[in-house]
């Protein structure tokens, strides 16, 4: 762990330091008794067992930040990449293809310019971030389609905002299945999801794995 801990670990290590100086200063001047030892030592083992439970969460969600970050890094490379492979004239009617494929995205204006983002542009990044995003706002087959796209297609893409695009996309198709009552499909997706993509997060930085719905596990098959 990064020596700079988040100021969120800091009441849970008062509380057990705390915890420890009591046990500390219940000793008699006296040497403890064999019992009174083994009391104090398994109080001890209690408040360092706290301790742990309350950091695990703390550190997963650390863990998950700078992956994040990482990701944010990587998207400023292949953005600098892309400013190398494209001229500036490509440079500018890509950024204005994508705002109007997602800002205008319910209106054919729209859907004219994803088409052509995804026909001049098919290996952007921003193709696939536009996808992703005009994806998860359209809430018809058409999204959906847009989704699979996203996920089969840009699985490497990356946005400013540190995500891939794949993931997010599966996980998004997913919940999407799910609440349509189609479970089968959706089991499948989040079962790839927990099996190849369990470091993935989400845009708040959030792992993705943990976001799905703890009931979408794989049924057992049925024994006769």
């Amino acid at each position: 762990m990064n020596c700079r801990m988040p100021s969120l670990l800091f009441p849970a290590l008062l509380t057990v330091a705390l915890s420890i100086a009591a046990i500390a200063q219940e000793a008699p001047v006296v040497a403890p008794s064999p019992d009174d030892l083994r009391a104090r030592v398994e109080a001890l083992e209690k408040a360092m067992g706290e301790l742990r439970e309350t950091l695990a969460p703390l550190q997963k969600r650390q863990a998950a930040m700078k992956r994040q970050q990482e990701l944010q890094r990587q998207a400023r490379e292949l953005r600098d990449a892309e400013k190398k492979a494209y001229s500036e004239a490509e440079l500018g009617e890509m950024d204005t293809l994508f705002k109007t494929a997602t800002q205008q995205w319910n209106k054919p204006e729209g859907a004219a310019a994803l088409a052509t983002l995804a026909e001049k542009f098919p290996k952007a990044n921003r193709t696939g971030a536009a996808y992703l995003q005009v994806g998860q706002m359209s809430k018809d087959e058409q999204g959906e389609a847009f989704l699979r796209i996203a996920a089969e297609k840009y699985p490497e893409a990356i946005n400013l905002a540190g995500v891939k695009i794949g993931p997010v996309a599966k996980f998004m198709l997913g919940m999407r299945l799910w609440n349509g009552n189609r479970k089968d499909e959706a089991r499948a997706i989040f079962a790839d999801l927990r099996q190849n993509f369990a470091d993935a997060v989400g845009p708040r930085g959030n792992l993705l794995v943990d976001a799905i719905p703890p009931d979408t596990q794989e049924k057992p098959a049925a024994t006769e």
